[in-house]
């Protein structure tokens, strides 16, 4: 079972994801478990912009573990893909 939106928001009133999850080991390949992009030990965010532009940015408190692939996204595909 994964953290669902209501539990999120009765363990944080702001409605933020606090990272409930990340000991659990769940399977990526399962369509009902969303991708989070653990950053709480970073202050940035290295990408590329289309089509070839390196960019920086800061990473919001609030953002700190955004989801990558949304749960149930049929093409099991990430949203975004790391630069490294």
């Amino acid at each position: 079972m994964t953290v669902q939106g209501k539990k999120i928001q009765q363990l944080d009133p702001s409605g933020y994801y606090l990272g409930q999850c990340l000991e659990r080991r769940l399977s990526l390949d399962k369509p009902e478990v969303a991708w989070r992009m653990d950053t709480s030990e970073s202050d940035v965010v290295h990408f590329i912009e289309y089509p070839d532009q390196k960019k920086t940015a800061f990473i919001p408190q609030d953002s700190l573990f955004y989801v990558a692939r949304k749960k149930r996204w049929h093409a099991r595909i990430p949203a975004y893909l790391p630069v490294g």
